[in-house]
């Protein structure tokens, strides 16, 4: 029975229905029955899906052997990266005060599946003596043991910027009279793994260190320390966690620019 009415459906039903499917599910529907399978396994099904999950300038299908499919298997990395914004999340200076200021912002996670890599973007603005971003410790903690453990990066890239010249009128708290300040960017590469832990937590601290010979990290006790992922948003899975139908995040082209882009520090 379920054969006969899963094949009687239109195409135009099933792509309906299919748009409130998870992509990851989709493997588990198909070997649910013959009759799914034969009306879902469709390469005019794939492409309808890219088409309302991926912007169009990033959809080159020519890059997965002209096969929508495939595209879909390989969460269109060969095209595009995902893009997870945060916003407000602030590592502040314990003792920030308006003649005296520091505070460092994780800004965006990027998870890159051609490389299999997870980037983090971390800014920094402060006094003159500011660390730099890089000091800034990414942690995962466990909901079983509740144990910190801190993410080795495989990789930094580091700028700093010259921070405007101070406006007329501008606040004292944000211009730090007759002060130097810098503006400091970087983005730290961590491998896919490092984030596909199931039920964790995961925290910011800027200038945390870690100790490499034991790989132990070290929290600052004079910087505020920040949750930038709850544990239901970590199940173990980089696709739920750069979910594009809850609009967790963005996806945009592999060449985009404005990734590493400083911010308007004066929006802090």
């Amino acid at each position: 029975m379920l054969e006969q009415g899963t094949s009687l459906l239109p195409l135009d039903v099933w792509l309906v229905l299919l748009d409130y499917l998870e992509l990851r599910d989709l493997p588990s529907l198909l070997v649910t029955s013959r009759g799914i399978k034969d009306a879902v396994d469709q390469e005019v099904v794939y492409e309808h899906r890219s088409r309302s999950t991926y912007p169009a300038a990033t959809i080159d299908v020519s890059k997965y052997n002209n096969s929508y499919k495939d595209l879909i298997r390989g969460g269109n990395g060969e095209n595009g990266i995902y893009v997870r914004h945060f916003p407000h999340m602030y590592s502040k200076w314990r003792n920030n005060a308006p003649h005296r200021f520091y505070v460092g912002s994780l800004r965006s996670l990027v998870w890159d599946r051609k490389i299999h890599r997870v980037l983090a973007t971390i800014e920094a603005f402060g006094h003159g003596d500011l660390r730099p971003a890089d000091t800034s410790l990414v942690s995962r903690v466990s909901s079983m043991d509740r144990i910190e453990v801190p993410l080795d990066p495989i990789g930094v890239h580091a700028w700093t910027y010259e921070p405007e010249p101070q406006r007329p009128g501008q606040p004292v708290s944000l211009g730090f009279l007759g002060q130097r300040r810098q503006h400091d960017l970087c983005q730290l590469t961590f491998r896919e793994e490092d984030f596909s832990q199931e039920s964790n937590l995961f925290i910011f601290t800027y200038s945390g260190t870690m100790n490499m010979s034991l790989r132990r990290g070290i929290r600052s006790d004079d910087y505020e320390s920040v949750v930038f992922l709850e544990e239901e948003e970590t199940s173990g899975r980089l696709s739920d966690m750069f979910n594009l139908q809850k609009k967790y995040c963005e996806f945009v082209p592999r060449d985009a620019n404005n990734i590493m882009e400083p911010s308007n520090v004066l929006d802090w």
